[in-house]
């Protein structure tokens, strides 16, 4: 690997490491300036693409949320976390077929037996909204 790549991907990471912190923190906002402090890195990790959405998405910003998420499903359209979190976008929005249609498309693209557990209790809870509507 070339040193310049293996000092982006370095980079990459403590970034990551750093912001999934912060989410969990609920610092959203510092959160939000480090990601935007290091956008140019976007481009070289899909899941920030995914941890973007998730920092929009608590500070209630809707559609930069949908917007980041989208752009990361153009270069990843099987990336479960962007799936997932753009079907969240979609439920908040309360277009539940929408939701329902990106959570079976992550249903496909489940990597780990956490993801499917926290997939099915979603789906599970989007199908009760679903009939509380009817």
């Amino acid at each position: 690997m070339e040193r310049r790549e293996q000092v982006i991907n370095e980079k990459t990471r403590e970034i990551k490491r750093i912001l999934k912190g912060l989410i969990r923190e609920g610092k959203t906002r510092q959160a939000l300036i480090l990601l935007e402090d290091n956008w140019d890195l976007l481009s070289f990790d899909i899941e920030l693409y995914s941890i973007a959405g998730v920092i929009y998405s608590y500070q209630m910003r809707i559609r930069e949320a949908r917007d980041i998420i989208l752009k990361g499903l153009k270069k990843d359209p099987g990336n479960f976390d962007l799936l997932f979190n753009i079907g969240y976008i979609c439920e908040l929005q309360e277009n539940y077929f929408n939701a329902w249609n990106y959570y079976q498309k992550a249903k496909r693209n489940i990597e780990t037996e956490e993801q499917g557990k926290d997939l099915e209790l979603v789906i599970e809870s989007l199908v009760n909204k679903i009939r509380e509507r009817s």
